[in-house]
């Protein structure tokens, strides 16, 4: 199964959008003109994308847990903060 998107609300879009070009190579897909906040599309291969989205105030709740695949060998990867109490 493959999804045709992820999405990823964050506080500063471009910050995160850049975070993701530069370690994983993703680039950025076209947006739509209608977008109603700021936005960034990635495509992270196989036809599939992650969506970076603005919500205000955004906070990542402590127990949050991020999983992408690598799209060369389909590796996947599970990324947390090793400092946080995960009860």
């Amino acid at each position: 199964m493959s999804l045709a998107h992820l999405t990823l609300p964050t506080r500063d879009v471009d910050k995160t959008a850049r975070f993701f070009e530069k370690t994983l190579g993703y680039a950025r897909s076209p947006v739509p003109w209608n977008s109603p906040v700021k936005t960034v599309w990635l495509d992270i291969g196989g036809g599939q994308e992650m969506h970076v989205f603005y919500v205000e105030g955004f906070e990542v709740s402590p127990f949050e847990r991020f999983f992408f695949r690598e799209p060369v060998n389909g590796y996947v990867f599970e990324v947390i903060d090793q400092n946080r109490d995960g009860r």
